[in-house]
């Protein structure tokens, strides 16, 4: 039984957290996982490392690598569909993470599960978008400059290349 005061030589130990605040904080690792490795690159080792839970728990949790990153992905375009409803700014509520994020669940549309949830996903997005009144084209596009500029991290090169400062800025302006 942990001790809940500390006494000479005797540590309390950390507060145990509920099984959806371990979910909670195993979604965020994951998030972070895929947008740098993506479905494919992205293991159920790593995953549950990067969490700090055994394997068969993580699996516990969410059944499947699969199936977590079926949760991120629709977890990332929540926010985006809240944002563009909000009119708050999809590049802001997108983050430098999330923008490589929303290029790995680009590129794991070979996964026909993955791609039907995309397409469906990029449907209420783009509604949400044109029923702000803005472009729908103009916000798509921008979305993926900025996902190119963060996965490529054009920031690093843009003082040794004008080709890249000149994308970070049409990036920015967009």
């Amino acid at each position: 039984m942990a001790v809940a005061t500390r006494k000479r030589g005797v540590r309390a130990s950390p507060r145990r957290h509920s099984a959806d605040e371990r979910r909670e904080l195993v979604l965020e690792a994951a998030r972070r996982e895929f947008a740098a490795l993506g479905l494919g690159g992205a293991t159920g080792e790593g995953l549950s490392y990067r969490a700090g839970i055994s394997h068969p728990y993580l699996l516990r949790l969410f059944g499947s690598k699969r199936e977590l990153f079926l949760e991120v992905l629709n977890r990332l375009f929540d926010d985006l569909v809240a944002a563009a409803r909000a009119e708050t700014g999809l590049r802001e509520a997108l983050g430098e993470e999330g923008a490589s994020l929303l290029l790995q669940c680009f590129a794991a549309c070979g996964v026909d599960e993955v791609r039907l949830a995309v397409q469906r996903r990029m449907g209420e997005l783009h509604e949400a978008v044109e029923r702000s009144g803005s472009e729908p084209e103009e916000v798509f596009a921008g979305l993926l400059l900025n996902g190119a500029v963060e996965a490529m991290r054009l920031d690093a090169l843009a003082s040794r290349e004008p080709w890249a400062r000149q994308l970070l800025d049409s990036g920015e302006s967009s």
